[in-house]
C-alpha cells in the first residue's frame, strides 16, 4: 500500500493473527483505507486482529466508528474480538467516548506478536 503524506498502515500476520500498524492521522480521509484493510485481513481468515495505534497521532469519531464496526464485521466471520493497541492521548480517546468499555483496549501489543 502506498505511504499517505498523513497515514500509513501497516499489515503483517503472525499465527493466524492480523496486526495493522496505524501511523500517523486517521482521519474521514484515512477511514476508506482503513476499512479496506481490515476486510481484506477478515477475507484472508484472520482468526483474530490487532490495531496497534501506538503510532497514530490523531483519531477521529470516523475511525472510532470503523473500528467498532470492525468487531463486529471479525465477529460474524468467527474471529476473536478486536484487540485496540493504545497509549496516551488516543487511549483517552477510548475512555471519553466509552469505547474502552466495548473494544479490549491494552498498552502493549501481545507477546505472541513481538516474540
Amino acid at each position: 500500500m502506498p505511504v499517505n503524506e498523513m497515514f500509513d498502515i501497516g499489515e503483517t500476520s503472525k499465527n493466524g493473527t492480523a496486526l495493522l500498524t496505524l501511523r500517523g492521522e486517521f482521519d474521514a480521509t484515512a477511514v476508506p483505507a482503513l476499512r479496506e484493510s481490515i476486510q481484506r485481513q477478515i477475507d484472508a481468515g484472520c482468526s483474530s486482529m490487532v490495531v496497534n495505534l501506538l503510532d497514530a497521532r490523531f483519531i477521529d469519531s470516523t475511525t472510532l466508528g470503523v473500528l467498532a464496526g470492525a468487531q463486529k464485521r471479525l465477529a460474524e466471520h468467527g474471529a476473536d474480538p478486536l484487540l485496540v493497541v493504545a497509549a496516551g492521548q488516543i487511549a483517552r480517546v477510548f475512555r471519553i467516548t466509552g469505547l474502552d468499555r466495548v473494544l479490549a483496549v491494552s498498552e502493549e501489543l501481545p507477546d505472541t506478536l513481538t516474540a
